[in-house]
Formats: structure tokens, C-alpha cells, sequence
């Protein structure tokens, strides 16, 4: 979709930031209770548009199902999920996930400060998943991905 300036992608419009970011929140208002970061989305539609921001978004959300699922593999060791907590905290951060980024990174540092990872957090990883993917269907138009 584009503006009325040629060449100019329109900015992500179902919620404002300011809206979206306030119906994220949770009882507490910690940055980390952010479900779904509307203006981490609308800052990438000002560069890749946003059919490539629907894309993206699209892509995280593949790439995550399979990486939760390599995660609560019992063949999975501490250093493949110190791995692939990163790269999903790295993910999370650049689509707006930012709740799960948080949990992300508090996952991937455990293994190296003794700790270790189990159900519990896996569960919660999912949880703030399936979070954000209700979130991002209001603030993105992910079957413009598909189409």
C-alpha cells in the first residue's frame, strides 16, 4: 500500500501505537508487558512498507512455531536452547514481540548463570506467542502476506 507520495509506504493505521501499546499492556506497565509494539511496526513500515512488514510478521511467525517446538524437544540441550532463545529474542525485538523478547532473553541467560530451563518457561514462551500472534492480527494485515 502506499500514501498519497509516491514511493512513500502508508504507516500501519488499524491502531496507533499509543492505542495499540496500551490494549498490549497487562495489569502491570512494565515495557516487557508489550504483547504487540505497534510503533516497532510502523517504524518498519516507513522502510519496507506494509506488505513487507504483513511478510515479516508472516515469517516470524512460521519460523517461531518450529523454534518452540525444537525448544520443548527433549533432544534439545542447554546450548541449543541457549541458541535458539537468542535468535528468537533477536526476532521478537525486530517484529515488535516485545514481552517474548523479554522472556526470550531472560531464557537464553539462565544455562549460563546455573539455572535451567523447563516446562515452565517453554510454557510461557508459548503463551507469549500465541499473545502476540492475537495482537499482530489487529495491527497487521497478515493475509496481504499470503495473497
Amino acid at each position: 500500500m502506499m500514501s498519497g507520495h509516491p514511493g512513500s509506504p502508508d504507516p500501519i493505521n488499524v491502531m496507533s501505537g499509543e492505542a495499540a501499546n496500551g490494549a498490549a499492556k497487562g495489569a502491570s506497565d512494565g515495557a516487557s508487558d508489550v504483547v504487540c509494539d505497534a510503533s516497532t511496526l510502523n517504524a518498519l513500515a516507513v522502510d519496507i512498507g506494509t506488505d513487507g512488514v504483513s511478510e515479516l510478521v508472516m515469517v516470524f511467525i512460521s519460523e517461531t512455531r518450529q523454534r518452540l517446538q525444537r525448544m520443548a524437544t527433549p533432544a534439545c540441550d542447554a546450548i541449543q536452547l541457549t541458541r535458539e532463545a537468542h535468535t528468537l529474542k533477536g526476532g521478537a525485538r525486530t517484529v515488535g514481540a516485545s514481552h517474548l523478547g523479554e522472556l526470550a532473553a531472560a531464557v537464553e541467560l539462565r544455562p549460563s548463570t546455573g539455572g535451567t530451563i523447563g516446562a515452565e518457561e517453554l510454557a510461557a514462551l508459548s503463551a507469549a506467542f500465541d499473545a502476540y500472534m492475537a495482537e499482530a492480527r489487529h495491527v497487521v494485515d497478515l493475509e496481504a502476506a499470503t495473497a
